[in-house]
């Protein structure tokens, strides 16, 4: 890993340990078509069991970062990775989580998964992580 990398997610794990939220070890992910942005029907059922984990534990949060694949340039994959996370976001609004708990990021043409030398491994890189965030004690 670069050191600038690694530098980063240091940064971002104090800023999260300074807010008072910690990741939980519940992880999920979702897939989007090559440009698009819109949620697939299949993924709803997986978005309405975190809506209604996010419901039945109301101290959590939820963090929601989108990506792209290599193709296209750099400021369209960064509005388009965003664009991801904010229908993500809209999606568990309408549903009833406050906006307050949830943050998004677009991290366009980072942190692959897997080489672009592929459809499928593209499909794969093409995708929105969750990540369900939990108080810290004491704060």
């Amino acid at each position: 890993m670069k050191e600038e990398q690694k530098e980063e997610k240091e940064t971002v794990a104090q800023k999260e340990k300074k807010a008072g939220y910690k990741p939980l070890k519940m992880h999920a992910r979702i897939h989007f078509d090559f440009d698009r942005y819109n949620i697939k029907k299949d993924y709803l059922p997986y978005l309405n069991v975190i809506t209604r984990y996010l419901k039945a534990n109301k101290e959590l949060k939820i963090k929601i970062v989108g990506y792209t694949d290599s193709i296209g340039s750099k400021e369209y994959n960064d509005r388009l990775a965003r664009k991801r996370a904010e229908s993500i976001k809209k999606y568990l609004i309408d549903h009833g989580i406050s906006p307050d708990r949830i943050e998004i990021i677009g991290k366009g043409k980072e942190d692959y998964l897997f080489d672009n030398n592929t459809p499928l491994n593209r499909f794969t890189n093409r995708r929105a992580e969750f990540f369900v965030m939990e108080p810290v004690e004491g704060k």
